[in-house]
């Protein structure tokens, strides 16, 4: 039986009003059109406004779509980033509604292993919903960590990113 995937879509939509992706938003867009294509069926997107709470399927599938055409100039429609607003809104609403109760509510109803998949660094220095989230489930916690050039470089941005970004490892070791 194969793991179904808590796919987190969270960074997303924080940078979704963004003019240009940085390369992390890259990686995750990347990560989310390749798994709606290739295991569409065993995902459930998941994110964090607030708190964390499940995403609707379609509404998330529409946003990955409508992202993709902004960020990659297919489109100077202004229309599209009006969509993507509206999308944006309606996601962080039905995240705020749902709760962490209709994450385990849809976990418990798929049944078998579970993998929670975070493809970027967001709210990892904030590990407790995570944790929840991962022991209620009893999911597989996957992390992407793209460099460790707040802390290896310290010089290279704001002052107390380093401090920052140790937490987010700390985070990652711990689950």
């Amino acid at each position: 039986m194969s793991a179904h995937i808590l796919f987190d879509l969270s960074r997303l939509l924080w940078r979704s009003d963004r003019f240009a992706p940085t390369g992390i938003d890259r990686v995750e867009l990347a990560y989310a059109r390749h798994l709606i294509a290739t295991a569409r069926e065993r995902l459930i997107f998941v994110g964090w406004w607030q708190r964390h709470g499940l995403m609707p399927d379609a509404l998330a599938i529409s946003f990955i779509d409508r992202l993709q055409a902004l960020w990659s100039g297919e489109t100077v429609d202004p229309a599209v980033r009006r969509q993507v607003t509206g999308i944006v809104r309606r996601l962080r609403l039905a995240i705020a509604l749902s709760g962490e109760g209709a994450i385990l509510r849809r976990a418990r109803r798929v049944g078998g292993p579970l993998i929670y998949l975070l493809v970027s660094h967001y709210r990892l220095d904030r590990p407790k919903a995570l944790a929840r989230i991962k022991r209620r489930t009893a999911a597989r916690f996957v992390c992407l960590i793209h460099d460790l050039i707040p802390i290896e470089y310290p010089e290279h941005v704001e002052a107390g990113d380093d401090a920052l970004h140790r937490r987010r490892i700390e985070t990652v070791e711990e689950l």
